[in-house]
């Protein structure tokens, strides 16, 4: 494994990681102090937990300006068109001080071909898709999705967190004071819940929407149950539950306005020993690729 041959880790900061991928900047300037002192030719160096490079070249120098003056600055900062603008931006990170005190090194890297990220590549191509929904943990039931993966969590909070109204929100254009869909669907089963699981939702709009976001991140992070498959007749669905039964329902949509049925128990409460159900429909429009609504222990 190439991560097994790393002997240093470090954090380069934007856009500067970028330009090192992509192989526009070949010179990381650090201070030589701690570690730096210990990196040697041929290291090879893991660079934000994703890239690995191999050191080609170690020069000392006596200060930041030495390093630039010497070494091709668009090597070292590309896109930097002064020596002078070079050296400021190096004192964002290190005190003249302790440039001073221990000098500073040019390492010369060199992105390997081969990175951990073609392993996983080639890892994860090996498995059919129900190989990979099985390494994530998703479910295999009646109607369950063959050819699918979940969608990631940008997308889910980007749909529980988009605002019931968008017209509304287009004139004020400030999402806090515009109730979410996310809260919307908290507000509905809050007042149902005989056990007070989903907590009490007062306040104005922004206080329901910091509410409702605990709720969603509470459950992302406890779910013990994941399944992206058919549920009539909200078509396409990704469900999370929670061990207590408790979840959250996202359903692929890519229309503007779409009508979805949501299932309570008929007398409103959340006891799963009640089969009877009522449904209700609810209408809405907005344009976003998944649409969300909570779902309360025993529903469907």
């Amino acid at each position: 494994m190439i991560l097994k041959s790393v002997s240093f880790e470090l954090h380069v900061q934007e856009p500067f990681f970028t330009q090192l991928k992509d192989g526009l900047k070949t010179i990381e300037g650090r201070c030589a102090s701690g570690k730096y002192n210990r990196i040697e030719l041929g290291n090879r160096i893991l660079l934000n937990k994703s890239l690995v490079f191999e050191v080609q070249g170690l020069k000392w120098y006596p200060s930041f300006f030495d390093m630039l003056e010497t070494e091709c600055l668009g090597k070292v900062l590309p896109g930097v068109e002064s020596v002078e603008e070079g050296v400021k931006i190096y004192r964002r990170f290190y005190t003249e001080e302790k440039e001073q005190t221990n000098g500073v090194l040019a390492i010369t890297v060199s992105k390997l071909p081969v990175q951990p990220y073609t392993s996983l590549a080639s890892l994860l191509s090996g498995l059919s898709f129900e190989g990979v929904q099985g390494l994530l943990g998703l479910m295999h039931t009646t109607g369950t999705i063959p050819n699918a993966l979940p969608p990631p969590r940008s997308t889910l909070l980007a749909s529980f967190n988009s605002p019931c109204n968008p017209n509304v929100h287009v004139m004020i254009n400030i999402q806090e004071n515009a109730l979410t869909h996310g809260a919307r669907a908290l507000a509905k089963h809050a007042c149902r819940s005989s056990s007070g699981y989903w907590g009490s939702l007062v306040g104005n709009d922004s206080n329901k929407n910091r509410l409702a976001v605990d709720v969603i991140n509470k459950l992302i992070a406890h779910c013990c149950w994941m399944n992206i498959h058919t549920v009539p007749p909200h078509g396409v669905v990704f469900e999370i539950r929670v061990a207590d039964g408790y979840g959250a329902r996202w359903s692929e949509d890519g229309c503007k306005s779409h009508t979805f049925m949501m299932v309570t128990q008929r007398d409103g409460s959340i006891s799963s020993a009640n089969p009877t159900a009522q449904t209700i429909a609810v209408s809405f429009t907005y344009e976003i690729e998944y649409r969300f609504f909570l779902l309360a222990c025993g529903e469907l």
